[in-house]
């Protein structure tokens, strides 16, 4: 499960909104993992949050419970470890990664040890 807070500002436009959703429905596919996108909520000097939180299931399609209003808001929702198999068989890319290629790149920077290394 992967949280995704953020403070994303009340929107004027409609679109906006459903981008939130969707971005979180596609985490959520690529990663095969639960994801709960958690929004701040309420005014700040002039800015106003409006909150949203939701649960996307692990294939990205299913919205598993949300907000039914802007502001504050708890949700909750069932998830089923099963759907996590499901989800690594349709969609392998933890089988199929390969480090190998990318970690050059991700130790670039930094005193880590690369996997195989004392």
């Amino acid at each position: 499960m992967i949280f995704l807070p953020t403070s994303a500002r009340t929107w004027s436009h409609a679109w906006r909104s459903e981008m939130w959703e969707m971005t979180l429905r596609v985490r959520a596919f690529e990663n095969c993992v639960y994801i709960v996108g958690v929004n701040r909520a309420g005014q700040e000097d002039q800015s106003t949050y409006f909150g949203r939180t939701i649960i996307i299931s692990p294939l990205g399609g299913e919205v598993l419970a949300a907000s039914e209003k802007e502001g504050a808001d708890v949700i909750f929702a069932d998830l089923d470890l099963d759907l996590l198999a499901k989800a690594h068989e349709e969609l392998p890319v933890v089988r199929d990664r390969r480090p190998d290629l990318y970690e050059p790149l991700a130790f670039r920077w930094g005193n880590a040890k690369r996997s195989g290394t004392s």
